[in-house]
């Protein structure tokens, strides 16, 4: 526990008597956060390490993102703070800490994916959207498309694959299958992106990057078995829901394309989604497979950047995100 600040420990942990302090099991992420489960009073919060440069308002947005949606019926988003009239939130010399409600359950691997609990975590992203609705709704062009085509451009200009450095045999054969996609397909979607942001979709507060990961899921095996929590809210911001169900869906690998269909009925049932918004699911889900092959391959391949997660985990992910492109352009 010596990473955690004397300030932290004593303004958010000892007005709550916190008795015991241990890193989450799940460790660090690729984002470059911490998380510790503390024990206080009979309670579990979730003490968090923003990643690095977050700034302390940035913190404060998220923190009214997750709290209107509570307000707004959604339980599976965790309490902020959890105690009135003690600070949920405290900037150090080495970054922003935070304490929410430690949230029961756990992911899943992808050998865990079935068509029901694929439906089961559809629903619960749709019950985030329903409870923001009413937040900061307006009709735009999607972010999610203008950012894609964005980043479509600066790799274009300034393309990783011709900087590629010498690199172990695993991560140059990643780079050479990336590259093979980036070649055959990104003038392809940077057409069908530009089509796509001729048209206006509603937009709201969503989550932007909510994967398998996020989704913790309680008594597995039972007849109660659901999803009781979705964590991480870094990336919260206006953009239209089709953002979180093409990054779910694109997460979860290579599933039927009946389970695909399924999921997006499922959101339906419980929020509404209107075409044109639903077009964007298999469009997005693309654009960012193809796109995060390239991001990968500068960042390891290019830069030699290191995770806090550690280098296989970031290889793995590597590795998943040209298998899921490669799927998706066949």
């Amino acid at each position: 526990m010596n990473e955690i600040p004397e300030s932290i420990l004593h303004q958010l942990l000892a007005p709550r008597g916190a008795t015991q302090i241990e890193p989450a099991a799940s460790g660090w992420g690729l984002s470059g956060a911490r998380v510790y489960r503390v024990e206080a009073d009979g309670t579990s919060y979730c003490l968090r390490r923003w990643p690095l440069g977050t700034e302390i308002a940035r913190v404060d947005q998220v923190h009214r993102f997750m709290s209107a949606a509570r307000t707004g019926g959604c339980m599976l988003v965790p309490e902020v703070g959890c105690r009135p009239g003690t600070t949920a939130r405290i900037a150090s010399d080495n970054g922003v800490w935070d304490l929410t409600r430690w949230m029961p359950g756990r992911c899943l691997s992808r050998d865990e994916l079935s068509l029901p609990r694929i439906e089961q975590a559809a629903a619960a992203i749709a019950s985030i959207h329903r409870s923001l609705a009413a937040v900061d709704c307006q009709d735009q062009v999607a972010p999610a498309v203008l950012a894609r085509i964005a980043r479509i451009d600066q790799l274009t200009h300034n393309n990783p694959f011709d900087r590629v450095l010498a690199s172990p045999p695993p991560l140059q054969s990643l780079a050479h299958r990336a590259m093979a996609l980036w070649n055959a397909n990104h003038a392809a979607i940077r057409y069908r992106l530009n089509e796509a942001a001729a048209v206006r979709v509603k937009t709201q507060w969503v989550l932007r990057d909510v994967h398998l990961e996020h989704l913790l899921f309680d008594n597995l095996g039972s007849a109660t078995e659901s999803v009781s929590a979705i964590v991480d809210y870094d990336a919260v911001r206006i953009d239209t829901p089709a953002t979180d169900l093409a990054r779910f869906l694109g997460s979860c690998g290579e599933i039927p394309p009946q389970w695909y269909n399924a999921a997006i009925a499922a959101y339906r049932r419980i929020c509404p989604l209107a075409d044109d918004s639903e077009r964007l699911i298999p469009l997005l889900d693309a654009a960012t497979s193809l796109i995060a092959s390239a991001n990968w391959t500068q960042w390891l391949c290019v830069e030699n950047r290191r995770f806090d997660a550690g280098a296989e985990k970031a290889v793995d992910r590597f590795r998943e995100t040209i298998d899921r492109a490669e799927m998706l352009f066949p």
